[in-house]
């Protein structure tokens, strides 16, 4: 975090490999010491047919594509690590690359995902540990 924002903003993926977790869930979770929930990262949009942000996440959830890397240059490989990773909200719906609260990038160049939160809650400096859950999923 830098002194203007004092949140935690986004999320960077660093080495993950999108071929090796396909059909992989990730939920991320961060803590501070000595507590057991995890702290409250972002605010999201409600219940279905709603339209109050009232709902704070306390996880980060992404899934993996299941469909195969089928190309064979480096163009068809960014295009498809593009769409690899979509996002999952608190609700439990599959929300695609983006919705009003969060959204998902693929950087070509570094071959990094960030998710980006609209609306953060996350002290940075209130975090002490992150969990990563896997789970697969058909």
């Amino acid at each position: 975090a830098n002194i203007q924002n004092p949140y935690v903003t986004n999320v960077e993926f660093l080495g993950l490999d999108p071929q090796a977790c396909r059909g992989t869930i990730l939920r991320l979770k961060f803590f501070k010491t000595g507590d057991a929930n995890p702290l409250p990262i972002f605010i999201s949009g409600g219940p279905s047919g709603t339209l109050s942000d009232s709902v704070t996440a306390t996880s980060i959830v992404s899934k993996i594509t299941t469909a195969a890397y089928t190309g064979n240059t480096q163009v068809a490989y960014g295009n498809w690590a593009y769409d690899a990773m979509t996002l999952v909200d608190p609700q439990g719906r599959d929300i695609g690359y983006s919705d009003d609260y969060q959204y998902v990038e693929y950087y070509r160049s570094t071959a990094k995902y960030g998710i980006i939160l609209t609306y953060p809650r996350l002290l940075a400096a209130d975090v002490n540990s992150i969990t990563i859950e896997t789970a697969k999923y058909s």
